[in-house]
């Protein structure tokens, strides 16, 4: 069943992206841009599908990314039809980084 759920971006996730975007840019010209349109990809996709992924830890979600070491952090609020980015969270990192992210 596809629908269409708006997505709201928590204020740390929109950094994860932007630093993230920053440094595939500097570590070659026009990386961070092909980062970008994937990451995109992958949200158009949990906008129609936001069930797609299974809930992992307390309520959240995650899809990673095929061609970078990344995961879509995200929580589902079916009343409103809003899916909550919680984080775009590079893999080789700590996960804790982002655990006091999700709510319960």
């Amino acid at each position: 069943m596809k629908r269409n759920y708006k997505l709201k971006f928590e204020k740390e996730a929109r950094a994860d992206l932007t630093n993230s975007i920053k440094w595939y840019n500097e570590q070659k010209e026009g990386l961070g841009k092909y980062f970008f349109n994937e990451v995109n990809i992958f949200l158009d996709f949990i906008k129609s599908h936001p069930d797609a992924c299974e809930q992992k830890h307390r309520n959240a979600r995650f899809l990673p990314l095929k061609r970078f070491p990344f995961v879509i952090i995200y929580t589902v609020d079916d009343s409103l039809k809003i899916i909550n980015i919680v984080a775009v969270f590079n893999t080789y990192r700590n996960p804790d980084k982002y655990k006091n992210r999700i709510n319960d």
